[in-house]
């Protein structure tokens, strides 16, 4: 601009993480004179930081999980959720789920999967830098009919044949039906 005063110049093109020296001048008929310089660092912008959460409320068809964005990168995180696959290393291109945008905790639901079939998720979170994924988790849906006796062992039986005793508050199988202690 021209004239006496304040003015305010916008730069752009500037490279992150750059130190930058500026002098503010002006110009009249006498010549160009340049006020004291001055220096300033543009930041580093990053892809955010997301970690993914172990899977909750596993069932038959449904499972609860979500991350946690810890960085934004130092820009605002645009979307944040998960992606889930029944192969490794899922991304958005997989089926995903959004579950808000910025930073911190998050929990999603996700719905419709198969009956005892294992999913690999991960946590994802996006802002101008690109997508950044958490570490996978990975867990497998229930099958009806089944519960577990520990974390190796299931027990499977036919409608019926477990019954509860209420005079000694214990559950058994029925007489003559025969139990299977799977793999």
């Amino acid at each position: 601009g021209s004239g006496t005063g304040s003015f305010t110049c916008n730069l752009t093109g500037l490279q992150p993480n750059t130190t930058y020296y500026v002098r503010a001048y002006a110009v009249n008929e006498k010549g160009t004179s340049y006020g004291k310089q001055k220096s300033f660092t543009t930041k580093v912008y990053t892809m955010p930081t997301v970690t993914t959460s172990s899977a909750t409320n596993i069932a038959y068809t449904t499972a609860t999980i979500g991350g946690n964005v810890t960085n934004d990168g130092g820009m605002s995180v645009m979307e944040r959720g998960v992606v889930y696959s029944t192969n490794p290393s899922p991304t958005i291109e997989s089926n995903k789920v959004v579950c808000g945008s910025g930073k911190g905790s998050f929990t999603c639901n996700l719905s419709n999967l198969q009956e005892v079939t294992t999913y690999y998720v991960r946590a994802y979170a996006v802002n101008q830098k690109g997508t950044a994924y958490g570490e996978q988790q990975s867990f497998m849906t229930k099958k009806a009919g089944i519960f577990s006796v520990s974390s190796s062992k299931q027990v499977t039986f036919s409608p019926g044949n477990l019954q509860y005793h209420p005079a000694n508050n214990e559950w058994r199988f029925a007489e003559n039906q025969t139990d299977y202690i799977g793999d």
